[in-house]
């Protein structure tokens, strides 16, 4: 899963949904992204339901400002292709437009198959 700045909203939820059940999936990544660590704001949320479930890995990526422990440098789709390209996950992503946008082809770009990923697209009426 990859969500970007408040787009992490949904993610979470359904991480929630999953720590919450019986059936528990064998790895769940979630590349978290802001602009600066200030911006991400369920990272302490996310990180303590990683601690108490070992198939959830949280990585948080910041493009600026100071940087945090444990929190990696760069843009959020180029921190998640240097993951691999994802080619046998299921993939759902959440953020703004231009994350999306870049995320997705930076995915497709690394050899992940269009059908594995999923998000909500950005429609203006």
């Amino acid at each position: 899963m990859v969500g970007g700045g408040t787009g992490i909203a949904p993610i979470h939820s359904i991480v929630r949904h999953i720590a919450a059940g019986n059936r528990h999936p064998n790895d769940v990544s979630v590349f978290y992204g802001a602009r600066t660590a200030e911006e991400l704001h369920a990272l302490s949320a996310l990180r303590s339901l990683s601690y108490r479930h070992d198939w959830l890995n949280v990585p948080a990526v910041v493009e600026g400002g100071a940087r945090r422990p444990a929190m990696q440098l760069g843009r959020l789709p180029d921190i998640v292709i240097r993951y691999g390209a994802w080619s046998d996950f299921e993939v759902v992503l959440s953020g703004s437009p231009g994350m999306l946008r870049a995320t997705v082809n930076a995915m497709l770009t690394a050899g992940t198959a269009r059908e594995r990923i999923h998000f909500d697209p950005f429609t203006i009426d």
